[in-house]
């Protein structure tokens, strides 16, 4: 019997697949005659991004006087993703509940379902351990089994800056750096992530500040990836890092966004 070829869900699919339907669709339709996986690192990615925001919102609500009053606070801390997260919040509370309460107690109870539906969600379809060098990471390892965890797991992504260690990790896949620095597509087209590459190069001490670590998720996801598995994943970026390192990918267009 061949061996199923083996897929790894990125951060950008486990993030898509709670919003798209036509995303959950590819899933089903892949998982029917392939292997789906995924990573520590996209794990990692999961937690301190999409998690971490939504728990922090949480506690925004928890200490506000009324739910109007949180989410106006909350606003005036938004970068770039929150406004989506917030967004998906919303529309996973109106799926499972018709509307999202006006009243804060049963908000909460709302949001708090919302976030465990999300965690539950990521191993959806995924009948293999995940792969990567990330396994034994504080804020992988760490289980959100209810609500009273929520402020244990904010301080620990507040204790490392939201980072994971990466100098282990490019020490081990120097030569994977060496490829993706010496490439002048990536030098073009993602001038941040092959700066900071660029950087991690030079001393290996870049690898655990927060600027440059933060910059180079996809190379990360990219090294990370085993020979001979396909990454599926909606970001341009892995059009070039990909076929860099010799990687197999599927890109599923952000069409529906």
């Amino acid at each position: 019997m061949a061996k199923k070829q083996k897929v790894l869900l990125d951060t950008s699919i486990q993030i898509g697949k709670l919003k798209y339907k036509e995303i959950r669709d590819h899933i089903k339709k892949c998982s029917k005659t392939e292997d789906l996986s995924t990573s520590f690192f996209v794990l990692f990615e999961f937690k301190v991004g999409l998690i971490l925001s939504l728990v922090e919102f949480y506690d925004m609500v928890n200490i506000s006087t009324a739910v109007p009053q949180a989410i106006n606070r909350w606003s005036e801390r938004w970068g770039q993703r929150e406004p989506k997260y917030f967004m998906l919040l919303e529309a996973i509370i109106r799926e499972r509940f018709g509307s999202s309460s006006g009243s804060k107690k049963k908000y909460l109870r709302q949001i708090e379902t919302a976030i465990f539906s999300m965690l539950a969600n990521f191993f959806t379809d995924i009948r293999s351990v995940p792969i990567g060098d990330f396994r034994y990471d504080e804020i992988v390892r760490f289980e959100i089994n209810s609500k009273n965890e929520y402020p244990a797991f904010s301080r620990l992504c507040e204790e490392r800056c939201g980072m994971t260690d990466q100098r282990k990790f490019w020490g081990k896949h120097v030569d994977d750096l060496i490829k993706l620095t010496a490439d002048t597509n990536l030098s073009k087209k993602y001038k941040a992530m092959h700066g900071a590459l660029s950087k991690i190069q030079s001393d290996i001490k870049y690898a655990h500040m927060v600027n440059t670590n933060k910059a180079v998720g996809d190379a990360v996801i990219a090294a990370d990836t085993r020979p001979g598995t396909r990454i599926l994943t909606t970001d341009r970026s892995f059009e070039i890092l990909a076929p860099i390192l010799s990687k197999e990918f599927e890109r599923i267009p952000n069409k529906y966004i």
